[in-house]
């Protein structure tokens, strides 16, 4: 009789243990959920909510340790709750081997480009660029659907670019990457492999600012850049030095009597150009020599370039004097719909041009920002939104399309 005792004890004992369920925490979208894990193995999607395109998001697994994966990793795991361990049958994976899981946190995935590479952030923005990408972070340049921003500026966004002006290199010394160009030479030089002029560049070294006499420094990361610029005005070319040690103000660099009589558009080495300035607004404008960057009293982050090349002096034209003022014509055109909001098709605007199909337009916003031209067929197709006061391309939709604050339109 005891023997059957124990034996129904022992069935018990296994059928509670076969049945046992675990709780993981799943978090997304600031919704917390607990899920419960059944059967001995359980494939790590079977653990997420309905998600429309999973692919998009990356996924941090806490438990013993923390590890952020791609979709891609993730989807080839599977849980063991005996003790909430992962198996990765057929990938190498940081997170392979944690156990005690207790949460997944799904959170929207960011790619960072940089030169031909793409790198998917896990964990934290600014961390994974300082720990993976460079040691050098705030002299590069990121970019947001062509909107710049610095490093201290820099924002989470589905995809991000950074850019090195293309007149600097940055140069990895020994250290973590035996494999980097210029690997087993010292700073300088690894320098003269890329300047024979090494005084005229400046110096960044893991941050810091790097005499050019100074010697051994042989790990890390080395980034160098010129310090002058190009004034272009018409056929006359002036190279022009900016001072590596206190803020140049770029006014002082325009000796024409004329000045009012012209606009002045900055160009940045790797081709980045904001519309053009007044010279009201070009005046006031400082070339940060701590963080490398124009500096102007206009509200546009646009106008903050890094690594300035050249400034080009343009002669005002008569296309600016015939720019069509939006809100000179609001009461004077014809008004529509567009999804329930009272809207203006951007062609009533140029409607009194002759043949209009034979040119392109330019939109500019009242801080100055303009996209790439637009064509007469775009504009039939485009809106400007009264209440939400943005432009809109339903058959070209994308972020640098849509213009807040229109101030005008310019013929092309």
């Amino acid at each position: 009789m005891k023997q059957r005792i124990a034996a129904l004890l022992i069935i018990a004992v296994l059928t509670l243990t076969a049945c046992t369920t675990n709780t993981i925490t799943v978090t997304h979208d600031d919704t917390t959920t607990n899920v419960q894990a059944k059967g001995e193995i359980v494939a790590l999607t079977g653990l997420l909510p309905e998600l429309t395109n999973p692919d998009q998001y990356v996924y941090t697994l806490k438990g013993d340790r923390t590890s952020t994966v791609t979709y891609d990793e993730f989807s080839q795991g599977q849980l063991n709750t005996e003790d909430n361990s992962l198996v990765f049958d057929t990938i190498m994976c940081d997170c392979a081997g944690i156990t005690g899981l207790q949460e997944i946190i799904i959170e929207d995935k960011i790619t960072i480009r940089k030169g031909e590479e793409a790198f998917i952030v896990k964990g934290e923005l600014k961390t994974y660029i300082e720990n993976y990408l460079t040691t050098t972070p705030t002299v590069y340049e990121y970019y947001i659907n062509e909107e710049s921003f610095s490093f201290e500026d820099l924002t989470e966004a589905p995809e991000i670019v950074m850019r090195l002006p293309t007149n600097a290199l940055e140069l990895k010394l020994r250290g973590d990457n035996p494999s980097a160009a210029y690997a087993d030479m010292n700073l300088k030089a690894a320098v003269q492999q890329y300047t024979t002029t090494p005084t005229a560049y400046t110096y960044t070294y893991n941050e810091e600012a790097t005499d050019w006499n100074k010697k051994n420094l042989t790990t890390g990361t080395v980034i160098i850049a010129r310090n002058t610029i190009t004034l272009q005005q018409g056929e006359q070319t002036n190279i022009m030095q900016l001072s590596t040690t206190a803020n140049t103000e770029l006014a002082g660099f325009i000796t024409d009597e004329n000045k009012t009589m012209y606009e002045y558009k900055l160009v940045s080495a790797g081709g980045f150009s904001p519309p053009p300035l007044s010279w009201e607004d070009f005046s006031t404008g400082v070339w940060d020599v701590d963080n490398q960057v124009t500096v102007f009293d206009v509200p546009s982050k646009k106008y903050r370039v890094r690594d300035l090349a050249t400034i080009d002096v343009i002669t005002l034209t008569t296309t600016a004097a015939e720019a069509i003022m939006i809100n000179e014509l609001l009461t004077s055109v014809e008004r529509t719909e567009y999804e329930g909001e009272q809207a203006i098709v951007l062609s009533e605007f140029i409607k009194d041009i002759e043949n209009p199909e034979t040119k392109t337009y330019q939109l500019v916003a009242t801080d100055g920002y303009s996209p790439e031209a637009f064509t007469y067929e775009d504009l039939k197709q485009g809106y400007w939104l009264l209440e939400s006061k943005h432009t809109l391309f339903p058959h070209k939709n994308v972020g640098k399309n849509r213009i807040r604050d229109l101030e005008k339109i310019i013929p092309q």
